[in-house]
């Protein structure tokens, strides 16, 4: 099996965008997940879902959970398994706020 970790970033904004798939062939762990409001003056919220291929269904991990301007804050407090073909996706309450990284160990 061979390992490989990974990090992804987006921008979000009120539309759904996907952060994260998992690879064809690959089992991922989550590590860490945090939103970053990089607007200077105004608040935003966040809303963050995992999409599970096998149940055909989403699940939001957070929900309209507010970031105040110039903070951060994690919508994953724990590691979180993601098979082929599982997503991360969310959105903001405003564009041009909210950042999203995602920290990430792929096996093959």
């Amino acid at each position: 099996m061979a390992e490989a970790f990974k990090l992804r970033t987006a921008a979000l904004t009120t539309v759904n965008a996907n952060v994260y798939v998992c690879p064809a062939n690959t089992t991922a762990i989550v590590f860490m997940g945090q939103v970053a409001n990089r607007d200077g003056a105004n608040s935003a919220d966040v809303t963050m879902y995992v999409y599970d291929v096998t149940s055909s269904a989403s699940r939001a991990l957070v929900y309209t959970v507010p970031v105040p301007s110039d903070a951060a804050t994690t919508f994953l407090t724990g590691k979180l398994v993601l098979e082929a073909n599982d997503y991360i996706f969310g959105t903001a309450s405003a564009n041009n706020h909210l950042d999203v990284s995602v920290s990430i160990l792929e096996i093959t």
